[in-house]
């Protein structure tokens, strides 16, 4: 108690010692201190987090933050809302609460852990389905014109009693970033991975569609996906030549002086010709048959028929033949025309006729010396160049109609526009500069000042003590080991006591300075 007491004493006597910078210093440096250690504590009391499911959508981000909500599970969410992670101790009941809403985890399906020995089959088989339709997508989405995919995929189980299954289908909906269009090729692409993705699926059986309901794949069981195909194929075709006969007509008369629109009539049947072509000139020996056929037999008797026949007399005048040989010969030989056959195929898309309907501006530009010295351009020039932009036939009976007229320009917004100053950015640079400027001059005047202030010098004396001081040196140090707390307190009423001397002394000397 004794050791608390002189401890405590010893504390208060320094505290009294320190001036007010030295207070001041003491008690900042203990707050820092304290609120050091309450900051590890606090970030020590923390759950640690782990990622439950990553690359979610917002609606399935909402409707897992839903589940957790009800469940009172804590959570967190990263920066884009796309993945949820919650405390490690509660991710077994995170990943049960919300496998209604969307089955099995991405790292779930990845570690392949979640299998049950003893589960159905068809269970498994809809996991397996899922794990598929997942990677899928991930890699659908990195496709640089896709934002975002779903893959929805239709595979009866494999059955070892079923000799007919129904085949695998596969639908992919993919939502395109703002301003972007997939291409052919792009969903042909998107058709292939999938087909090669998925084990005994044909590339027939793949549908892509985007998020506004348009069919991008050509289907050949689908009517509407046709037309909605064939409406896209005549649209860009009609637009791509439009550009091409605007942009000649605006390097020529400037720009948005011209207008021109294509509408093309094109035929998207598909036709397939077979024509067999018959040489009459040219024979080939196609096959040859010979029979051949011999007979070898003796004569029959003859004569009159009856009783006189049979008379000897009869007999005797009767004719006698020898033996004859007889042979059959037949010779068939097939023979066949020179034949040619010819399949011509023509794919969908042919143009049937093109009509061109164009506006022109040909007055020269108000307030512009230059163009006067420009030779004019007329009507039929126009219509000239637009014929040729456009690929002109006059066996298909196009028709091209350029109409002068005036054209009202809005006005032309300047290209370059000078950025706005970024002011805030200027007055915080200008402010951390004001300061280090501001802190190197209170370096430099503290340290002038410390150079200027008169140093004390102390004295060291070499003499030798004498020997009752050095007996008296000794005693005390020996009580001081005795007793350290006793001769602390000496030591320092003795301090105070000096220094108490010290500033009346001080006092004074100022006063008859003044």
């Amino acid at each position: 108690m004794n050791t608390w007491q002189q401890t405590w004493k010893q504390w208060i006597a320094n505290w009294n010692s320190f001036t007010t910078s030295q207070r001041a210093a003491c008690l900042g440096g203990c707050g820092l201190m304290l609120f050091v250690l309450g900051g590890v504590a606090w970030w020590s009391s923390r759950p640690e987090y782990a990622t439950l499911v990553n690359r979610l959508s917002p609606t399935e981000t909402a409707e897992v933050v839903a589940a957790l909500e009800a469940e009172q599970i804590p959570y967190q969410l990263n920066f884009a809302a796309s993945a949820v992670s919650v405390p490690k101790a509660s991710l077994a009941q995170a990943r049960l609460t919300i496998k209604d809403q969307l089955g099995l985890s991405p790292s779930e399906a990845e570690s392949g852990q979640e299998f049950d020995l003893f589960a159905d089959p068809s269970q498994i088989h809809q996991r397996l389905l899922r794990q598929q339709e997942s990677r899928l997508a991930r890699s659908i989405s990195q496709f640089r014109s896709v934002k975002s995919a779903v893959v929805h995929l239709s595979k009866p189980a494999s059955s070892t009693f079923l000799r007919d299954s129904t085949p695998a289908t596969a639908s992919v909906i993919v939502e395109l970033k703002p301003g972007v269009q997939l291409t052919s090729r792009d969903a042909n692409a998107i058709v292939s991975l999938v087909s090669h993705g998925v084990e005994g699926l044909r590339a027939e059986d793949v549908s892509v569609m985007d998020t506004e309901g348009r069919l991008l794949t050509e289907t050949a069981n689908n009517s509407s996906g046709d037309v909605a195909g064939q409406l896209e194929y005549r649209r860009r075709f009609e637009t791509e030549l439009s550009t091409k006969a605007e942009t000649m007509l605006g390097e020529m008369l400037g720009a948005g002086r011209s207008i021109v629109r294509v509408t093309a009539d094109i035929d998207f049947t598909a036709t397939e010709t077979e024509q067999i072509t018959f040489d009459p000139e040219g024979k080939v020996k196609v096959s040859e048959t010979t029979r051949s056929e011999s007979h070898t037999g003796k004569p029959r008797a003859g004569g009159v028929t009856g009783v006189g026949g049979n008379l000897p007399q009869a007999a005797s005048s009767g004719t006698t033949e020898s033996s004859t040989l007889s042979k059959v010969e037949e010779n068939e030989t097939q023979y066949a025309n020179t034949e040619t056959k010819n399949t011509v195929r023509e794919a969908p898309g042919k143009i049937r006729r093109i009509t061109v309907a164009a506006v022109v501006d040909l007055t020269p530009p108000d307030g512009d010396p230059a163009a006067a010295k420009v030779t004019p351009v007329s009507q039929a020039d126009v219509e000239r160049i637009v014929k040729q932009a456009v690929g002109f036939d006059i066996r298909r009976n196009d028709e091209v109609e350029v109409l002068v007229s005036k054209i009202s320009t809005l006005p032309v917004i300047p290209a370059s526009v000078p950025p706005p100053v970024d002011w805030e950015h200027w007055v915080r640079t200008g402010s951390l500069g004001v300061g280090a400027l501001v802190a190197l001059l209170i370096s430099w005047l503290a340290l002038r000042k410390r150079q200027n202030s008169p140093a004390t010098a102390t004295t060291v004396s070499s003499a030798p003590l004498p020997v009752a001081m050095a007996h008296r040196m000794h005693q005390v140090s020996e009580q001081a080991l005795r007793n350290p707390g006793a001769a602390a307190a000496v030591l320092q009423t003795w301090l105070k006591s000096e220094s108490a001397g010290a500033r009346t002394e001080t006092l004074p000397a100022r006063r008859r300075a003044a």
